[in-house]
């Protein structure tokens, strides 16, 4: 279990993503679920949804299986609250948004009390900011800021300032749209495309208070691509 840990990790540290290695993880996890069916523990079989979905780019597959995961008889219900958040995450990188936000509301409304349940609302505030709903985001957040969860207050504070400090007077979100658009294009782990939106962003709107913003951003995508000298270039500019 932890060879296979180990080997998800290394996989994500690397740009572009190796497919020889993608598909040799896989098949190990598939030999792991044969070779020792008494020991498959659920968590593992998130992780192997989280390789299908991340890395392979099956999202589809990674969601079927999450989704025969959960109908298990006697599944631990934290695992199968996980495996839900996982399973809303695979939808949005389908383009599925309103069918993530059913997930995300269920295991909300299953763990009220619980970090689970202050993860799956703050998924759906981010959900939310990503199709350019700021009211309802900022009406999600403004209530996750007294998380008890440490991790995640900090993340709705500071996505709550972000949104409050590029809200423009006369209410018009054009560029801010742009930027969440290009937010949600990196969660799908498309980078070229999000920063060719962000160029597009910066060359039409010179003089927004975006501009800062849209630099680090751009730095952060030239880093996951590891295009280091470029990410420089950025953060320096």
């Amino acid at each position: 279990q932890l060879y296979l840990r180990i080997q998800k990790d290394k996989i994500g540290k690397v740009f572009p993503v190796i497919p020889s290695q993608v598909t040799q993880l896989l098949q190990e996890y598939k030999n792991y679920f044969k070779d020792y069916p008494k020991n498959n523990d659920a968590a593992q079989v998130v992780d192997y949804a989280d390789v299908l979905a991340r890395y392979a780019d099956q999202p589809q597959a990674a969601y079927d299986t999450l989704a025969l995961l959960i109908s298990s008889p006697y599944l631990n219900p934290q695992i199968a609250g996980y495996a839900k958040l996982s399973m809303g995450d695979y939808q949005v990188l389908l383009g599925n948004v309103w069918q993530a936000a059913l997930l995300y509301s269920q295991v909300d409304k299953a763990f009220k009390e619980d970090r689970l349940g202050e993860e799956a609302r703050f998924r759906n505030a981010k959900l939310a900011y990503y199709r350019g709903d700021f009211e309802f985001a900022q009406g999600q957040l403004s209530v996750l800021k007294a998380a008890t969860t440490q991790f995640i207050a900090n993340d709705a504070l500071y996505l709550s300032v972000f949104i409050t400090e590029n809200t423009p007077e006369d209410k018009n979100f054009e560029v801010l749209k742009g930027f969440s658009k290009a937010d949600l294009l990196l969660f799908q782990h498309k980078y070229q495309i999000a920063d060719g939106l962000l160029d597009s962003l910066a060359n039409a709107f010179p003089e927004d208070e975006l501009q800062d913003d849209i630099l680090m951003q751009r730095a952060k995508i030239a880093m996951k691509m590891q295009d280091y000298s470029k990410a420089v270039n950025y953060l320096t500019n």
